[in-house]
C-alpha cells in the first residue's frame, strides 16, 4: 500500500487538517482520543526549539481532594529518539500524565494502569517541575499550564497556612497552660458567686453567709453578683462560659436540677457544671389556714376524694419544685383536684387566707414568719425523715401518702465543668467550714433553712435523684415548653 505523502505545517506551534484549524481543536474533534496521534496526515504538531516533550491534544483540569492541589490531565506523546526541534511526532506514543500541585515524598514517575476508555496508559508524573512546558502566549492558548509555577505557588500557600496554624496553635496552649491555677496558689484573688435572683431571698441570704467566712478563712474578697432573669437561666449561662479557673461559682438550687426537662432550648450544655457543696436544704410544707377544717393529711384526702370540686392546691409558678410537688402528691394519692399556679408566694398566701385554695404547698423559708405567728399550720412535711425545726409534724409518708421523698430544694454552689479537680477540693474545704460556723448555722436555721454542706460526689448524687424524679412528673403533667 503506498503511503500517503505528509502535509508540511505552515507556521512554528501550528497545524492543519483537512478541515483546517489548530492542533487543540482538531484534537477537540477527534472521533477517538487514542487517534489523534495516528492520524498523522491530518494533524501534526511542531514546537520549535523545545526537544524534550511536545504535546497536544485536550486538557482536563481537576481539583485534588488534598486542599490547594491541582491536576493537569492530558494526553501526552513523548519526545522522538532523537530530540531534534521540530522533527514529526508521528510515531510519537501517547499517554495521559497528571502534574499535582504540591505532593511531597512522591516517586518520579508510577505507572498507574491503562485507561480502558481511551486505550493508552495512564501514568502519574510527581513532584518535578516540569520547566520544559512553554508559558508563552501559545501554551495559554492551547491550554497548557507551568506546573513548575503551580508548584512553586501552592507550596507558599501551604507553608504560609502551617505557619499560622502553628503560631495559633502555640497562642493556645500558652494561654490554655498559663490559665491553669496551681491548688496550693489558691486563690490568688477575688472570687466571685452568681446568685440568679434578686438581694434579700434566701439563696442570696445564703449565700452572703457562706462569702463572708470564705473570704475571713482565705484572705481574699468574696463578691456576690446578683444576676435575676429567666428563673436562673442567665446566671446559669454566664458562670457556664466563665473560665474553669475556680475564680467563679454559681449558686444553685433544685430548680437548676429542673430547667433542662421544662425547656426544650437551654443557654448552655447538660453538664456544664462541677459540683462544689451544698450549703442547706428547705423542704416543701403541706399548708392551711390556722381555722382550716383539715387538720391531718387523711382529713384533707378523705374532703377532696368525696368533693373534689371543692378543693384547690395553691403553688408559685407552674414547673417549680412547690409545683412539681403537688403535682406528684395529687398522683400519689390519686386525687382529680386541681392545682393553681400564682406568680408569688404572696399570691399564694393571698389565696389561701381568702378561700380561693383550700391547701398550698410552698417552702419552708417563704412561710417562716407565717408559721411563727400561727397565721398558717402545716399538715405534713415533704422529707423522708420528720424536720429538727419541726418535731411534731409528720412526713407525708407518716401520713400514708406513698411516694418518694428524695427530692426536697436546697442550695449548694457550683463551677464550670472543667475546673481542675484540686481546686474543686480547695473550694469544697473552705465552704465546708463555712457552713460548719456556728454564726452561719444560726443565720440559716433562723430561716427556716437546715444548714447542711455535702461532699462533690455526694451533691452530683443529690442532683442526680431530683433530675430523676422531677424528669418522671413534668413528662406525665406534659410542663415541657
Amino acid at each position: 500500500m503506498q503511503q500517503r505523502r505528509r502535509r508540511p505545517l505552515r507556521h512554528p506551534g501550528e497545524a492543519v487538517g483537512r478541515a483546517g484549524g489548530n492542533a487543540l481543536e482538531q484534537a477537540q474533534h477527534a472521533p477517538h482520543p487514542g487517534n489523534a496521534v495516528e492520524r498523522s496526515d491530518e494533524m501534526h504538531l511542531r514546537r520549535p526549539g523545545i526537544g524534550e516533550t511536545d504535546i497536544h491534544a485536550v486538557r482536563h483540569q481537576r481539583a485534588d481532594e488534598t486542599f490547594g492541589t491541582i491536576h493537569e490531565r492530558r494526553i501526552r506523546a513523548d519526545p522522538p529518539a532523537t530530540g531534534r526541534p521540530g522533527e514529526s511526532l508521528h510515531h510519537a506514543k501517547p499517554r495521559i500524565d497528571r502534574c499535582p500541585v504540591p505532593r511531597r515524598g512522591a516517586s518520579r514517575l508510577s505507572r498507574a494502569g491503562t485507561d480502558p476508555a481511551v486505550g493508552i496508559d495512564h501514568f502519574s508524573l510527581r513532584n518535578e517541575p516540569r520547566s520544559v512546558l512553554p508559558t508563552d502566549g501559545g501554551a495559554a492558548a492551547m491550554g497548557i499550564v507551568d506546573c513548575a509555577r503551580l508548584s512553586s505557588n501552592a507550596e507558599s500557600i501551604m507553608m504560609m497556612i502551617r505557619s499560622a496554624l502553628a503560631v495559633i496553635l502555640g497562642v493556645v496552649l500558652a494561654f490554655g497552660g498559663a490559665s491553669e491555677p496551681r491548688a496550693d496558689e489558691f486563690p490568688s484573688r477575688s472570687i466571685k458567686i452568681v446568685v440568679g435572683f434578686g438581694p434579700g431571698g434566701i439563696g442570696d441570704i445564703a449565700a452572703r453567709s457562706v462569702a463572708q467566712r470564705v473570704s475571713d478563712a482565705t484572705g481574699r474578697p468574696v463578691v456576690i453578683e446578683n444576676m435575676p432573669g429567666a428563673g436562673g437561666l442567665t446566671a446559669a449561662a454566664s458562670v457556664a462560659r466563665a473560665s474553669p479557673d475556680g475564680y467563679t461559682m454559681l449558686l444553685v438550687s433544685a430548680q437548676n436540677v429542673v430547667n433542662p426537662y421544662l425547656f426544650k432550648s437551654m443557654p448552655y450544655e447538660p453538664g456544664a457544671f462541677a459540683m462544689v457543696s451544698t450549703i442547706g436544704s428547705f423542704h416543701t410544707l403541706v399548708l392551711v389556714r390556722k381555722d382550716s377544717p383539715y387538720r391531718t393529711i387523711a382529713d384533707l384526702l378523705e374532703d377532696a376524694r368525696r368533693n373534689p370540686q371543692r378543693v384547690n392546691i395553691g403553688t408559685i409558678s407552674a414547673g417549680s419544685i412547690q409545683h412539681l410537688s403537688a403535682l406528684l402528691f395529687a398522683s400519689a394519692a390519686k386525687l382529680d383536684v386541681p392545682t393553681v399556679p400564682f406568680r408569688t408566694t404572696s399570691d399564694v398566701i393571698t389565696a389561701l387566707m381568702g378561700g380561693e385554695v383550700q391547701v398550698a404547698f410552698e417552702m419552708t423559708p417563704a412561710v417562716f414568719g407565717q408559721l411563727q405567728s400561727g397565721a398558717l399550720r402545716v399538715l405534713a412535711v415533704w422529707s423522708e425523715q420528720r424536720l429538727p425545726m419541726m418535731p411534731d409534724v409528720p412526713t407525708l409518708g407518716e401520713s400514708g401518702v406513698p411516694g418518694d421523698y428524695q427530692a426536697f430544694s436546697w442550695n449548694g454552689l457550683v463551677v464550670p465543668a472543667k475546673t481542675p479537680r484540686p481546686v474543686v477540693a480547695k473550694l469544697n474545704a473552705e465552704v465546708v467550714k463555712a457552713v460548719a460556723d456556728p454564726g452561719t448555722q444560726a443565720r440559716l436555721s433562723g430561716l427556716g433553712v437546715f444548714p447542711q454542706a455535702s461532699t462533690p460526689e455526694e451533691m452530683q448524687g443529690l442532683w442526680d435523684t431530683n433530675a430523676r424524679i422531677w424528669r418522671e412528673v413534668i413528662a406525665g403533667a406534659k410542663l415541657a415548653q
